[in-house]
């Protein structure tokens, strides 16, 4: 049964939000001590993104930490640019990870992220955390 809340909140939004608690991949990016009002809270400040294109990035090499990303469905790749000018994979991230995570100790991100296929995400502002 959907709290009474939760579904005002989805009709005010205009009926296609996903909450956290009725994402198919939940179990894999929610921490599994999290109570239902702190649910209520990360479902307050994750922004749910329209689809990432392929080629599309994230974020680039450089670029200030604003938000992590929750991979929903698709393929994103992390790289870097070598001194040669090559580009160096530095890993893929499927469904259920989370992305960004290398930028917080410096607050800027040190490789690219790019979607290998059409990919839906969660944007998590940092700020927020």
């Amino acid at each position: 049964m959907i709290p009474e809340k939760r579904v005002i909140r989805r009709i005010q939004s205009g009926g296609c939000a996903i909450h956290c608690q009725d994402c198919s991949i939940s179990q894999l990016c929610i921490p599994f001590t999290l109570n239902a009002h702190e649910l209520d809270q990360l479902d307050n400040i994750i922004e749910r993104k329209k689809p990432i294109q392929k080629g599309q990035t994230l974020f680039k090499a450089g670029d200030e930490l604003k938000s992590l990303y929750a991979i929903r469905s698709g393929t994103i790749k992390s790289y870097t640019i070598t001194e040669q000018g090559d580009e160096q994979i530095t890993g893929f991230h499927l469904a259920g990870d989370l992305v960004g995570f290398d930028a917080i100790g410096g607050l800027k991100h040190p490789s690219f992220a790019q979607a290998l296929e059409t990919s839906m995400v969660c944007e998590i502002p940092f700020e927020t955390l």
